[in-house]
Parts: structure tokens; C-alpha cells; sequence
């Protein structure tokens, strides 16, 4: 039986996302969604866009409709940058691999996980996941919106998802269409201010109440150990976490290097220089079919993200994953004949003025071995990255760590390269900022930068009770009550073992869990 037209009429009075469904058919009929397979041109810095393209939603969500809603059928479709597709992982992998045998990978390196950075390239992540959340919930998070923070910056907020969305990191769609997209799950979005510029993360900690709660219906890793048929993929998601988890490790590795290297050769300067990866969690591509359970909405828009967004909890860990390929690529590959532009503008500089300051040898820990002398020392911390050598060996190890970049997260297409002119320091001295803290190798020190010491003095006067903490509230306060030393020796190493003892004792966690 047909509707009458006032049947019809009565019917999107009750559901007006009918009457927008019908909008968007009639848009389908007349418009082709072609243009969405078409390569995006990036424009010039000047000319960015500063707000999202509504035209392009209308034909996102009619590309949606042509697949029945089916998020990851449509995203298969288009392929090219929303896709692993568009890079040639099997012969990048020839040359990773060919390059990891040059030499042994030292064994103070974590452990490098090949096959499983390899399934996180040519799948997507997560690997293996189970997000469940009613429609009622899904309508409770798209009643609350947003956090305030994101309104209070609307503009700023714009600007950034226009340009992500530019360089397909994001898909678009009208927002009403979240109600016919199986398995969405709508996640509150943060504005947080770091570092000197704004950043988008969700942040699923603070819900519009205890039945719209993200992580309310995600069942426990228990239960999702027990429901998984392949413990293979299982594991290898375990070793994600695990590397994520290795960092709290590795943190004092770097500054025992500095300490060890000055012990090896006292009278040589040593060099050090930081990068980070532009867009390191972007460059992740989520798996199709759990893209849109990470997806969010933001004015009249339903955004799913492509690459990874920050502040879900699986989002270090497979960025960790492939930090650990870089880190090792830039141990063992062998030295190049060709000199990369960003190696050949750095400048390097050593203080003169004053001698070198002395380390004492230390009993419990060994000195470097002959192959560790030998390898270029990188240190990597998810998108962070430090580069360790002697002065004369500092130009190769640059180029090591530069190459290795950009074998590890792909070379230069038109959102630019892992590695930009815009973020490179081209002056390397034997001081730079690692990690919130000042090195400096001169002076075997290490300080904590005046802002931070400001910062952490105005949050010691606002605490009115002083309560006994447990080792995991400790813990929590270690790093900012440690630095608060304006400057120690890079051999005391106490607040460090403390640490990780704090850290031993809290509760371990999966991916599934926590969004």
C-alpha cells in the first residue's frame, strides 16, 4: 500500500530524519558521486580551507546511500588516500626488511615486531575489536554534543577538522544520517591547547550520563578473551599494548646513552637533535568495518575519522609499533651516499668555552659493547624521536634517522612528508628539548623548563587537603613532582627507579576496555 501525501507529510512531522532522508534521495538522483574518487589537490598554505565543504558532505552522504549506509563498503570504493591502498607496502617492505639485515638490531632496542607492523599498514587497526552501543546511547551521545571547550573554540575547531578533512583524514556526512549507520559510536570531542596550538582528541571520560557512557556497553577484556576464536590476532594486539607499555622502560635507556657515551669518549662532544613525525597517529589508517566505531559529530556534521584520532587508548600503541621499526631501521640500515635536503641545511654547534663535564663509571650498569658503539642511537617515543651521536658521526646518524623516517611512514605525497622543513630544527648542539625536558650534554644536565616549574607551582598552591596516596595515585604525581628540581645530573637516576617501581603497581589495561 502507497502513502498518501498527507499520510507521508504525518509520518516526517513525527521522524524528521525521514524528511532529510528524502532530501538526500532526491540530491542522489541528480547528482553523481564520482567526484569523490577523483584525486583532492592540496591548495597553497594560504589558501586552506577554513571551513568544512558542504557540498562535499551532501555527496558524501549520498556515496553512503548508494551503499546502503555501509561505511566500509563506501570507503573500500574510493580507495586511494582513504585506503591502505595507496601506498605499495610489499616493495616498501623489501626494502625495510633487506635493510634491517645489514646488522643485528642491538639488544637494548625494544623488539621489533615486523609482522605485526606490517598487518597494522595493510589492514588497519584496531586489529581486532568488539564496540557495542545500543541506539539509545548513540542518540544520548548526540544529544550531548561536545565538550564545552569545543564551542568555546568553534572557529579554531572549524578551521582545523576543514583542513584534516582536506587531507582525508576525515569523511564528512550530514548528521543526521548517524541513525542509519550500523555499529556507529558517537564519541564526545576535547579542544585541548598544547605545545603552542590547538589539538582535537575524544575524550570519552565525562559522558552525557551513565547510559550514554562510551565505554559503558565495550565488554570487559575478560570477556573478549573469552569470545575471540583467533588468539593470534589476539596476542599480536596484546603486543601493541606491550609496546606502548615498554616506553616507561626505555625513558631512562636514553639518558643512561648520554651518560655511556660520555664515559666511552670523555673528551668528545655529543650531539643530540629531536623530530617528531607529523601526523603519526593520522598516518594509521583505521580498519574500515571499526572506523565508525571511533566517529564523532560536530555542528550539522557526522565526521568518521580515517586515521587514527588522539585520546583513544589503542592509538599509542600500533603508533608505537611502527616508532620501534624506525628506531631499528636507524641502527642497522647502511650508511648513505646521498644526503637528504633536511640533513644537509643542519648547522652543528659546540660550546667551547668551558670543558666537558665528566661521568663517573657506573658498577651496575655495563658499558656500551662494540656493536652498540657502532649503531646509530635513535630513541623513539610514539611520534617523538632523538637522535644521539658524536660530533663526527652525527651527520650520518641524521641521515640514518631522516632515511628511516620515511621508509617506516611513507614518502612525501601532497599533504608533504612525515618529516616537514616547517618543524625541522637544522641547529644540532649538545642541548635540545626532549620529551618536556632540557638536555645538555656539556654540562651532563638535565632541567626542567620555567613554564612548567610555574605551571606545577600554581597546581601545588591549589591543593587545599594533602591526602596519604596509593602507589597508583603516586605514581600519577611522579612526573610532575619529579622535574620539579630545576636541574639534576643526567647519572642521578633515583626519581627514575622510583617511577617505575609507581608504575608496576597499577592495573593493566587492553585496547578493548578503554576508548
Amino acid at each position: 500500500m502507497i502513502a498518501s501525501p498527507a499520510e507521508r507529510r504525518i509520518a516526517m512531522e513525527a521522524f524528521p530524519q525521514w524528511k532529510s532522508h528524502a532530501a538526500l534521495r532526491r540530491f542522489a538522483c541528480v547528482h553523481s558521486v564520482a567526484a569523490l574518487k577523483a584525486p583532492r589537490v592540496l591548495p597553497a598554505d594560504a589558501d586552506e580551507p577554513t571551513a568544512l565543504d558542504k557540498h562535499r558532505a551532501w555527496l558524501n552522504s549520498a556515496g553512503l546511500l548508494r551503499f546502503d549506509f555501509n561505511h566500509d563498503d563506501l570507503i573500500r570504493w574510493m580507495g586511494g588516500e582513504y585506503t591502505n591502498r595507496h601506498r605499495d607496502f610489499n616493495a616498501e617492505w623489501d626494502v625495510i626488511e633487506s635493510k634491517l639485515q645489514n646488522r643485528s638490531i642491538p639488544s637494548d632496542l625494544p623488539p621489533t615486531k615486523l609482522d605485526l607492523t606490517y598487518r597494522i599498514q595493510t589492514e588497519g587497526v584496531p586489529l581486532r575489536g568488539q564496540f557495542t552501543t545500543p541506539m539509545t546511547a548513540t542518540c544520548l551521545q548526540n544529544s550531548y554534543d561536545n565538550h564545552p571547550a569545543v564551542d568555546e573554540n568553534f572557529d579554531k575547531v572549524e578551521k582545523k577538522f576543514a583542513k584534516e578533512e582536506w587531507q582525508s583524514y576525515h569523511l564528512h556526512y550530514l548528521r543526521f544520517v548517524y541513525e542509519f549507520i550500523p555499529g556507529l559510536v558517537i564519541n564526545p570531542i576535547q579542544w585541548v591547547f598544547d605545545k603552542g596550538k590547538g589539538r582535537i582528541c575524544i575524550d570519552c571520560s565525562n559522558g552525557p550520563d551513565p547510559l550514554g557512557s562510551i565505554n559503558r556497553y565495550i565488554p570487559s577484556p575478560k570477556e573478549v578473551k573469552a569470545a575471540m576464536e583467533h588468539a593470534k590476532t589476539a596476542t599480536e594486539d596484546a603486543q601493541a599494548v606491550k609496546a606502548a607499555e615498554n616506553l616507561e622502560m626505555e625513558c631512562p635507556q636514553v639518558f643512561y646513552q648520554y651518560a655511556f657515551q660520555r664515559i666511552m669518549r670523555p673528551n668528545e662532544p655529543i650531539m643530540v637533535h629531536a623530530d617528531d613525525i607529523k601526523a603519526a597517529f593520522r598516518r594509521v589508517l583505521y580498519h574500515p568495518d571499526l572506523a565508525c566505531a571511533f566517529a564523532y559529530v560536530y555542528s550539522d556534521y557526522l565526521m568518521v575519522p580515517v586515521g587514527q584520532v588522539f585520546g583513544s587508548q589503542s592509538a599509542p600503541s600500533y603508533s608505537c609499533v611502527l616508532a620501534d621499526v624506525r628506531q631499528a631501521l636507524a641502527a642497522c640500515r647502511p650508511d648513505d651516499s646521498i644526503v637528504h635536503p633536511l640533513v644537509a641545511s643542519c648547522t652543528f654547534e659546540t660550546h667551547s668555552s668551558t670543558p666537558l663535564v665528566q661521568v663517573p663509571q657506573d658498577s651496575h650498569y655495563p658499558l656500551l659493547s662494540l656493536e652498540e658503539q657502532e649503531s646509530m642511537y635513535n630513541a623513539s617515543f610514539v611520534d617523538d624521536n632523538g637522535v644521539v651521536a658524536y660530533l663526527k658521526e652525527m651527520p650520518q646518524a641524521l641521515q640514518h634517522s631522516v632515511q628511516s623516517a620515511f621508509e617506516t611512514f611513507g614518502v612525501e605525497d601532497r599533504r608533504g612528508g612525515c618529516l616537514q622543513d616547517a618543524k625541522w630544527n637544522s641547529l644540532v648542539s649538545e642541548t635540545f628539548m626532549f620529551l618536556g625536558f632540557r638536555v645538555d650534554t656539556h654540562h651532563m644536565t638535565v632541567s626542567w623548563p620555567l613554564e612548567k616549574r610555574q605551571a606545577l607551582h600554581i597546581k601545588t598552591r591549589s591543593c587545599q587537603v594533602i591526602t596519604a596516596d596509593s602507589p597508583e595515585e603516586a605514581k600519577i604525581r611522579t612526573p610532575s613532582t619529579n622535574p620539579g628540581i630545576t636541574c639534576i645530573r643526567i647519572d642521578s637516576v633515583c626519581g627514575i627507579t622510583f617511577q617505575i617501581k609507581c608504575n608496576g603497581s597499577r592495573p593493566q589495561r587492553t585496547t578493548f576496555r578503554k576508548k
